[in-house]
């Protein structure tokens, strides 16, 4: 196993216990056993863990493909400027200007001055011939060679060579050139190995130097009679070209002097019948792939340990990858979801198994989730309500290749837990608002967590004011706008973020600028939270001072 892959299993090994230990955490801050609010507060940090990791993963795996994908177009790019480069080379070696027709092309495509040339040649004395020979050449593909006197004075050779669907000619003036300039020298200057093979047996006849050099000998002559190959499996390769045509291109691996390397070989053949090979080096490209390789194992042994639903689609819309959550969540067949098959195929069975959301319109529900392997879709996020009771958050994350990747969490009993934890604190709220006295509650986090409506009543809260949690410094500021300094504000927030809540169990009576007598007590929750309760005693305070001056 990879050092990566060995960090992934080390990380989930003991997200079994994760969520009892995070529970147990924060149920040691408050030294207390473990309640349902510390439970929900762990099923909370172990969800966005998963979450977090699955979503990681997807981004390193898009991330990945980009990558393998960038990397293969660069070796097409570099494929393709060696082909050019070929090209270019050949024709400035063999000197000939050169003349491309077509009957489907409008204009002819001309190299080295070739369209001039065979001008002159069409205006001289042999015209007559070259214009027949033209015509065999485009109408039948009948080859030729002749020469023709050019209308300034000179002579030409012209070859013809039907070449696919074109009429390929080439033009040599014939004053001081030689007629069987050989193209090798050009070929031997190019870094790819380049190799020749007779038409009638497939014997080696011709080397360059890039070849030599990768064969690690010295002379062609050595290369020849030996009829060395890069490779053994080259020669039934070059078989195959002969009997069927080329081109024909595969990968190899050979030796480069003490090292081995991959190689893509391409193998055609020349007009003559003869068979011309060259190899692309090719190494870097093939260990990217290995890895990739490795990688996407990895991620899918990931994957795989993830009780999240993933199903990942290429950019033409079929599965390219699931794991097994996915699998137990749809009770899809494996063997058909191995079969790649289409988004839309998917979407129609799991409704067959109604295994969908019931919609009214379902061909709309369908065309607006595939829509999400548009270009410029963006990520989305749902929940489905099916018809089993299951509730699931659907998260569909476009990539930049055009595939999308689909996460589905089963979150029924989050939800039904936050339904449970909605209803009790309206339970808790229509109860603190049946008391008389003044209750608030506020977090670790100094926040105002619940309250009723005389704790508003007695300090003139607006419900606007009450709203979104507000800090106590922030209630505490609006009550130095209604009512002078006093330290009841401190003495709370000295309770809330005490280290030792029982020495504020019982503070006492607190006399407010407005006459009023509040008596202050504060209790630590087994949360960490901290509940205030005001007692309004003016009443009681008068009585009380009004029985001991008649007393006196």
């Amino acid at each position: 196993m990879s050092g990566f892959s060995q960090f992934i299993a080390n990380l989930f090994s003991p997200l079994a216990y994760l969520s009892n230990f995070v529970s147990q955490a924060i149920a040691g801050i408050g030294n207390h056993a473990p309640t349902w609010e510390t439970a929900l507060t762990a099923a909370f940090i172990v969800s966005a863990v998963v979450v977090g990791i699955a979503a990681s993963l997807w981004a390193a795996a898009a991330h990945t493909r980009f990558t393998f994908h960038r990397r293969e177009m660069r070796s097409e790019l570099a494929r393709s400027r060696a082909v050019l480069l070929l090209r270019d080379a050949i024709i400035e070696g063999g000197g000939d200007a050169i003349v491309v027709m077509g009957v489907d092309m409008s204009v002819p495509l001309t190299f080295g001055g070739g369209s001039s040339m065979l001008q002159d040649c069409l205006s001289g004395q042999d015209a007559a011939g070259l214009a027949a020979a033209l015509d065999r050449l485009l109408e039948a593909g009948v080859a030729f060679d002749l020469t023709a006197r050019i209308a300034s004075g000179g002579h030409a050779r012209v070859r013809g060579y039907p070449i696919g669907r074109r009429a390929v000619l080439y033009l040599r003036r014939a004053e001081g050139v030689s007629a069987n300039a050989d193209p090798r020298a050009a070929l031997d200057r190019l870094p790819q190995p380049i190799w020749l093979r007779s038409a009638a047996d497939q014997r080696l006849t011709w080397v360059n130097r890039a070849f030599l050099a990768v064969a690690g000998l010295k002379t062609v002559d050595e290369a020849v009679a030996g009829d060395l190959a890069l490779d053994k499996s080259e020669r039934d390769l070059a078989q195959t070209v002969r009997e069927f045509g080329g081109p024909a291109e595969a990968r190899r691996y050979a030796f480069a002097g003490d090292k081995r390397r991959a190689f893509t070989f391409m193998l055609d053949t020349l007009p003559d019948g003869a068979i011309i090979g060259t190899a692309l080096d090719v190494t870097d490209t093939a260990q990217a792939e290995a890895k990739l390789r490795l990688q996407a194992d990895a991620n899918a042994e990931v994957l795989d340990r993830l009780d999240i639903g993933v199903a990942m689609f290429g950019e033409d819309r079929r599965l390219r990858h699931f794991n097994r959550a996915y699998v137990r969540l749809w009770d899809l067949p494996e063997a058909w979801l191995a079969s790649r098959p289409h988004a839309g195929e998917i979407f129609d069975k799991m409704r067959e198994l109604r295994k969908l959301p019931e919609q009214r319109d379902f061909a709309g529900w369908k065309l607006d989730r595939l829509s999400l392997f548009e270009t410029n879709a963006k990520a989305d996020e749902e929940y489905w309500h099916l018809p089993n009771g299951q509730s699931l958050r659907v998260s569909a994350q476009p990539d930049l290749l055009g595939g999308v990747s689909f996460l589905y969490e089963d979150v029924s009993d989050q939800l039904r837990l936050e339904s449970s934890y909605t209803n009790l604190i309206r339970v808790q709220r229509a109860t603190l608002d049946t008391l008389e006295d003044g209750m608030a509650v506020f977090g670790t986090d100094g926040r105002l967590k619940l309250h009723n409506s005389a704790f508003a009543a007695l300090w003139k809260f607006s419900s606007t004011e009450l709203s979104g949690e507000p800090h106590l410094k922030t209630l505490a500021s609006l009550s130095l706008q209604r009512f002078e300094q006093d330290n009841t504000w401190n003495i709370i927030s000295s309770a809330v973020s005490s280290a030792e809540p029982e020495s504020y169990s019982k503070w006492g009576n607190i006399e407010r600028s407005d006459g009023k007598t509040l008596s202050l007590a504060l209790t630590r929750l087994p949360d960490g939270a901290t509940l205030v309760s005001f007692i309004d005693e003016t009443s009681f305070t008068r009585l009380d001072e009004l029985l001991n001056t008649r007393a006196a």
